[in-house]
């Protein structure tokens, strides 16, 4: 059983397909066999794929398997304590069940003791040179594990404990009995820890043709019960359907805008769509994250199968709240309609209300703004920034496919993610998306009817230590910013205030060597803020407020004024909400943990921009990778409502530090830069969407079980393409669907491997059909 001439070679390449999805898998059994000789268990499914693609690409080559194996935490914490005479025995037990005979023993101390073997490459060796029933022991060992593994991807079983799956996997020896057993064993601990919704999961891309595709869960278990499914496009920017062309960008007139070359523009910037069931038909709304703002409604057909196709699409009019501007993410009221969103608002501070023209911080004309433009035909005069950031709701009124739609300027302003409203059709949560930013609450007046109400702001208190690497805790305090109405605030931007009229500003006050020192001078409020409206590298700003201003700063300088009294405006890249009402948690998510939300850092070195002057409030480590937070929501008398967020807490955040290349900076198996967020009520089942560029070369969808904390990834999207606006419908037509936009592939990163056209088209979609999930 023993040989003394212990040999890593090469080994025979095997081919194998993986459940539905075609992965590359040659080297499989040695892909198990690392993790059964460095780990004592089965695979995990996307460690499996990854490493078979890594030997693959150096041709079988064990040495890449031996440095990340043996060097990994999983591996210290089985052997790091062990000594060369521990270790030996420690291996011997895991793979043979026995101990080592005194020849086998005493040959492995000797060679780790004189340094012929390292401990890494020795415990793989041990493994590779077992002979008689030895061998036969490791054989059964990597059956059971490639089975167990396989069980993962086609019955969307969950892999559950490490430990508890190695204890199982170390009873197998080389009798068929113990194979028998411990594969009984195996799947009823998988059945027993899988939870009620389980998704059969995605492949990590691997392959170039792989990062060209949407890759999908290809199937779902509920209740035990599996269902095929997989990822559907709807419509693609640039389809026409009908009469109408999806995605076509048109001015005020209803006119097409053209390119320079006359060709119509249309837009690959899809963002959130909305199944709205009218009657007896079925309307999708969909908006485009674009300047000038598009948004389209579209009539689909759903077979009896559950798959769903267009009938016809139009684009909705909006001359009658000045254009769309970004449209971004967005939500379905509890009353059934579309509510949209209006990112990144202008600075207004930087617009120059006579003439119409915007420029930048720097002093620049303004290229990102003045693309609205082309809505006005070129007519800045008809401009106002004060015109964008507010969300907008539509209304599909009746089968005929009649909308309304509203801007609900009464709700604030700033560069509005999404606006999500609660069970109450009152309490309704504002993400403010981009650098030192807040976090907003409507409540309005009248249960269903949001064009008037009272505003409210974030103070976050941190009650974690300074420089939290776990995203940070905080409890959360509301301030009032005013209370007003839709037609208060139009008026208000009908008369043309103007940012000057609303606040005096000063420089700040300045050391000996001209240097800022987050003072202002006296009757002027130091606020730090998500506009770098001032010259120099500052977000700093000195603020007064002028008389009888109190209600044009809380609804049209929504942030600035926030700032001033006294609210969290340092929070950073603040993206989609989502609730779960059987815990009472609001989920928020942070696509990238930085600036003011650091202790006076840049990206984890010194640097005091996003914090001087403000009151420093948020002061976690650095996360490149970004979190999800959860807040606890209650009843709060003073306002009125029974949904206030009383703290804040991360729930999961991903790992810059396990990543695998410049393409994957954040680990492979955790989110990357988190987007949007949708919740499965009854299945404890949050889906988490990513806008990555290096996180992930490849943007991905994942389910995330809340009760066992585990991520599962459904769904990944091409080269430079976002997964934007996950949303989750329990029952449309007796089935359950997760909308899922894949936005600009191609267009956001690895621009050089787009090959045609076509391929940069956005897709707007959906993962399913899903069994209904109301039951």
């Amino acid at each position: 059983m023993f040989n003394k001439q212990p040999l890593l070679v090469p080994i025979t390449a095997l081919s194998l397909t993986l459940g539905a999805q075609a992965v590359y898998a040659q080297y499989e059994n040695d892909v198990q066999k690392a993790y059964i000789a460095y780990y004592g268990r089965p695979a995990d499914y996307t460690g499996l794929g990854y490493w078979n693609e890594q030997l693959a690409s150096v041709n079988g080559n064990l040495s890449m398997i031996i440095g990340n194996f043996g060097s990994s935490a999983e591996y210290e914490a089985r052997y790091g304590a062990l000594d060369n005479s521990q270790l030996v025995d420690a291996v011997y037990r895991q793979l043979f069940n026995r101990d080592p005979e005194p020849a086998g023993k005493a040959f492995w101390v000797a060679a780790l003791d004189s340094g012929l073997f390292n401990r890494q490459n020795a415990t793989l060796a041990i493994l590779l040179n077992a002979q008689g029933s030895d061998a036969e022991s490791v054989a059964n060992k990597v059956t059971v594990a490639s089975n167990y593994t396989q069980n993962l991807s086609t019955e969307c079983g969950a892999y559950g404990s490490i430990n508890e799956v190695a204890s199982r996997l170390a009873a197998v020896d080389s009798s068929s009995e113990s194979v028998t057993s411990a594969q009984t064993q195996l799947i009823d601990y998988s059945d027993s820890v899988t939870p009620a919704l389980s998704f059969c999961p995605t492949p990590f891309p691997y392959t170039d043709a792989q990062k060209r595709s949407v890759l999908a869960a290809p199937a779902v278990r509920v209740n035990g019960v599996i269902s095929p499914i997989g990822y559907n496009a709807i419509l693609r920017s640039g389809d026409t359907v009908g009469s109408g062309v999806f995605g076509q960008l048109v001015d005020e007139n209803g006119q097409v805008i053209r390119e320079e070359d006359g060709s119509a523009r249309y837009s690959n910037d899809n963002d959130f769509s909305s199944f709205i069931p009218t009657g007896d038909k079925l309307f999708m709304v969909s908006q485009f994250e674009s300047r000038p703002g598009a948004m389209y409604l579209s009539e689909l057909n759903q077979a009896g199968n559950g798959q769903i196709s267009a009938i016809s699409t139009r684009f909705i009019d909006q001359s009658s709240i000045h254009g769309g501007w970004v449209h971004c993410a967005g939500s379905v009221t509890p009353w059934n309609t579309h509510l949209g969103s209006e990112e990144y608002e202008p600075d207004a501070r930087l617009f120059n209300f006579a003439t119409g023209t915007k420029v930048t911080g720097s002093g620049q004309e303004d290229s990102y703004y003045h693309a609205m433009d082309a809505y006005f035909d070129g007519d800045r005069t008809q401009m106002n920034p004060y015109f964008w950031g507010h969300p907008i709701e539509v209304k599909v009124l009746n089968e005929n496919g009649e909308t309304t739609i509203t801007k609900h300027y009464g709700m604030g302003r700033m560069a509005l993610e999404l606006a999500y409203v609660m069970p109450d059709q009152r309490t309704t949560y504002i993400s403010d998306d981009g650098t030192n930013v807040g976090l907003f609450m409507f409540v309005a007046d009248t249960a269903g009817d949001l064009s008037a109400g009272s505003l409210y702001a974030a103070k976050l208190t941190q009650t974690s230590p300074d420089e939290d690497a776990n995203g940070g805790n905080f409890t959360v305090e509301w301030i009032k910013l005013g209370q007003s109405n839709n037609t208060e605030i139009a008026a208000l931007i009908d008369a043309k205030t103007t940012f000057d009229q609303i606040f005096t500003t000063a420089d700040p006050v300045v050391d000996a060597e001209g240097k800022d020192t987050g003072a202002c001078p006296a009757g002027f409020t130091s606020v730090n803020h998500g506009h770098d409206a001032t010259e120099g590298d500052t977000y700093h700003e000195c603020l007064q407020l002028k008389p009888s201003m109190e209600k044009a700063a809380a609804f049209l300088e929504t942030r600035r004024y926030a700032a001033m009294m006294g609210a969290t405006t340092e929070l950073s890249k603040e993206e989609g909400i989502t609730f779960n009402a059987a815990d009472n948690k609001l989920y928020v998510s942070i696509s990238d943990i930085r600036y003011g939300m650091e202790n006076n850092k840049k990206t984890g070195k010194d640097n005091t921009k996003y914090d001087i002057g403000g009151p420093n409030q948020v002061r976690v480590a650095w996360n490149p990778c970004g979190g999800v937070y959860e807040l606890s929501v209650g009843s709060e008398a003073t306002i009125g409502s029974d949904y206030v967020a009383k703290d804040m807490s991360a729930l999961v955040v991903g790992d810059p530090n396990s990543g695998i290349n410049d393409d994957n900076t954040c680990n492979i198996n955790g989110i990357a830069n988190p987007d949007n967020l949708t919740y499965i009520p009854g299945y404890q089942t949050l889906i988490i969407g990513e806008d990555t560029g290096s996180g992930h070369q490849n943007d991905v969808i994942w389910a995330y079980n809340l009760d066992h904390r585990t991520l599962t990834r459904i769904q990944t999207t091409p080269y430079g393409s976002e997964t934007t606006s996950p949303y989750f419908y329990a029952n449309v037509g007796g089935h359950g669907y997760i909308m899922s936009v894949i936005q600009h592939p191609y267009g956001e990163s690895d621009s050089d491997k787009q090959v045609t056209a076509d391929e940069g088209r956005a897709y707007t979609g959906y993962i399913g059909p899903l069994p209904r999930l109301d039951q």
